[in-house]
């Protein structure tokens, strides 16, 4: 499976704390700390917190129904899972089908299956397969070059900001790494909490309406606004007596997936697609769609990119059309037919 778009960094939790507006001026005199110790400071800050997390299980349940046509419901499955931590690793182990507890065979498989997967989450990162690997802070330094830290003032606080673009001559070990020779964007750290506070961006899903009148005239062409009701999340919607207005941009019926019509979630930092040999093109699992390569695929599944602004209040972004702005990458870009 190859990667469409863009990059976010796994199980960072952003720092949401206000500073006094005194100490945020004095630190903007501060000279820029060098980025790689930066960056070490904020990756052992994350695993003190995973390891606070490790303390804590929650229980999360889904439930399905399938309507026929008359959207009639024929069928409905419940599942249960108690979902815990090992290692910086989220795992989850099912513990309810339809509302009664596992048993028997159900019960021994699952059992197997979440071992297997606290043996693999045990295991140092170097010991895992090479596929496998996550790209975050913790090693960008290696397949990304950094540019024009600065420092900005981010939510009331002082923060450390850098853009980085992935290394064309990175000789890649797996797809992970081979992904990351198309990666782009920003982060900004909080300097006091050495935590992500922030980064760019994600790709909205057909089909999207924006008004004829922009939001923004200072940040073109982001000159649409969009609220969610949590970090690059559609649901629950921002105010369930309007379930389709996100800020000014409008969710409105377009590529059918995810067993929906119109899916529920249509706001991705990234996604994933597959090459097909025998056909030489990109199949779209998630929507059914195929592709010749990216721009063909942003023409047929994407009506925006969103980024987040400094200046904006949390869950609030800006949005720029993204018809013939062909920023969409496959890696590799072309699916060779065998």
């Amino acid at each position: 499976m190859h990667g469409l778009c863009k990059f976010g960094f796994a199980g960072l939790i952003p720092s949401l704390l206000l500073a006094p507006l005194a100490l945020a001026q004095q630190a903007a005199n501060a000279p820029l700390p060098e980025i790689r110790q930066l960056l070490s400071e904020v990756d052992e800050h994350q695993k003190q917190l995973e390891k606070v997390r490790e303390n804590y299980t929650f229980s999360t349940s889904q439930l399905v129904e399938d309507l026929d046509g008359d959207g009639r419901v024929t069928k409905t499955e419940s599942r249960e899972w108690e979902v815990f931590f090992v290692n910086g690793h989220q795992i989850a182990s099912l513990v309810k089908k339809d509302g009664k507890p596992l048993d028997g065979d159900d019960l021994q498989k699952e059992t197997e299956r979440v071992t297997k997967a606290v043996e693999k989450a045990q295991k140092p990162e170097q010991e895992q397969h090479k596929d496998e690997k996550e790209i975050s802070l913790r090693n960008i330094l290696e397949i990304a070059d950094v540019r024009n830290p600065r420092r900005e003032i981010y939510r009331g606080r002082s923060t450390i900001v850098f853009d980085f673009v992935g290394r064309k001559d990175l000789k890649a070990h797996g797809l992970s790494e081979d992904l990351s020779k198309k990666l782009q964007g920003t982060v900004w750290v909080d300097e006091a909490d050495r935590q992500v506070a922030h980064e760019d961006n994600f790709m909205l899903v057909k089909n999207w309406s924006f008004p004829n009148l922009p939001t923004f005239t200072n940040t073109p062409p982001y000159d649409w606004s969009m609220v969610t009701s949590s970090l690059n999340e559609m649901i629950p919607p921002p105010d369930p007596a309007t379930p389709t207005v996100y800020g000014a941009t409008t969710s409105d019926t377009g590529v059918p997936g995810q067993n929906s019509p119109t899916p529920s979630e249509k706001i991705h930092t990234n996604h994933a697609i597959v090459c097909v040999p025998a056909t030489g093109l990109f199949y779209d699992p998630s929507y059914g769609l195929t592709y010749t390569g990216p721009a063909d695929s942003e023409t047929q599944a994407l009506d925006g990119y969103a980024s987040k602004f400094s200046t904006d209040a949390p869950n609030h972004y800006r949005v720029r059309m993204s018809s013939g702005l062909h920023k969409a990458t496959f890696s590799p870009a072309t699916c060779i037919a065998q």
